[in-house]
């Protein structure tokens, strides 16, 4: 394989084009050697560019923000570093199996939000470009937390979910504080999915310290970051498990409002719970947190749900987003219950409807592929 007048290392079996004669992105039988053309660098073994924090759960989706942003500044150096007369060549495996069709789909992840961060492509002329590198089985399908299989969440949706974001400011590279990011989910569990407007983040309750230390810390992080308001969407889920919830003056008798809004554990919902939390957040004055018991299911639902109204996200727009900010967001019961009711979310509030209704639509609507690893495939 050529291009120009300079050879491929002999192991690369497709290759694409990001940047005219300079950025490439190509798949591989193995490890490439560089030349005085070329300059390869593989992706695969670096997992600080997934992101992922269930290591013991199956969970597989988008790679999260701090890893966007690690993948960006890599190559960036690169393009600064490397001499010009080089070829930069980011290489991802060609080879089959379940963990290098994960390996793969994180690559081709990464690279088509570069194209539309820094090389100002749209998602789907990126998608399209990078498309050429794969066949529709070669890449891994995105599944839940529960390791349920995503509910139509492809590549392309969560691309147009981060150019969705970028254009509204949500990701700035330059902005980006990598350290703010991390140090937030170690200390307080917690991601920003509006910045300086929506917060997700798990019950304070839950976290392993004396209970008025974590609240005054937690307390002291609103106050610097303005958020005066707390939505709870649990309550006494399970006492024997968990506990009794905190009493909600430990923020109320610090100046910061707090709602109960609550629905069942992996469930969806009501309008009327749609309706006050779109209120709540519209009326605050300052930013909103929202959590639930692990601050995935409901609350990333709920945050869909305004994501949606509010900023015209589409449903898998949303779920590819949230999931970019804080993995693990959203089952796929509830994306089907957003895409479902996707239309009626942006005109107003949408009807409230059953579980077993839902998941009668979701028999129908969902794309069946196969995220279990053959017996002959090995699962790190």
């Amino acid at each position: 394989m050529t291009t120009g007048t300079t050879m491929w290392d002999r192991n690369v079996m497709s290759s694409c084009e990001l940047v005219k004669d300079r950025l490439y992105f190509v798949t591989v039988a193995s490890k490439p050697r560089n030349s005085p053309y070329f300059h390869y660098f593989g992706v695969d073994h670096d997992w600080t560019l997934d992101g992922c924090k269930f290591n013991d759960t199956p969970y597989h989706g988008p790679s999260n923000l701090a890893g966007i942003y690690r993948f960006f500044c890599l190559v960036n150096t690169k393009l600064h570093m490397v001499p010009a007369v080089k070829k930069i060549v980011i290489y991802t495996t060609a080879q089959d199996g379940f963990q290098e069709k994960r390996k793969r789909t994180r690559a081709i992840f990464l690279c088509g939000a570069f194209a539309v961060s820094q090389l100002n492509m749209t998602a789907k002329d990126a998608y399209e470009l990078l498309e050429k590198q794969f066949k529709p089985n070669s890449v891994l399908p995105y599944y839940d937390i529960n390791g349920n299989l995503a509910h139509n969440l492809s590549l392309l949706d969560c691309l147009k979910g981060f150019e969705k974001a970028v254009s509204l400011g949500f990701f700035r590279f330059e902005d980006f504080d990598l350290n703010k990011y991390e140090e937030d989910e170690r200390a307080f569990d917690l991601n920003w999915i509006v910045p300086g407007k929506i917060m997700a983040i798990s019950d304070p309750q839950r976290r392993n310290e004396v209970k008025a230390s974590r609240f005054a810390k937690l307390r002291k992080y609103f106050r610097q970051n303005d958020v005066k308001s707390v939505v709870r969407l649990n309550r006494d889920d399970n006492m024997i498990k968990y506990g009794l919830v905190y009493d909600a003056r430990c923020f109320t008798a610090n100046g910061i409002s707090h709602y109960d809004q609550y629905y069942e554990d992996g469930g969806i919902p009501t309008k009327a719970i749609i309706k006050k939390f779109t209120r709540v957040v519209d009326l605050c004055e300052g930013a909103v947190a929202v959590h639930c018991r692990a601050g995935l299911g409901r609350t990333g639902t709920l945050v869909a749900c305004y994501l949606i109204k509010q900023y015209k996200f589409t449903a898998a727009e949303a779920v590819g987003w949230l999931r970019m900010c804080r993995p693990g967001s959203v089952s796929t019961l509830q994306h089907c219950f957003l895409e479902h009711k996707q239309t009626a979310i942006q005109k107003g509030y949408p009807e409230d409807v059953t579980l077993e209704d839902l998941s009668e639509n979701m028999k129908k609507t969902m794309n069946i592929m196969s995220i279990t690893p053959r017996k002959d495939e090995k699962v790190a």
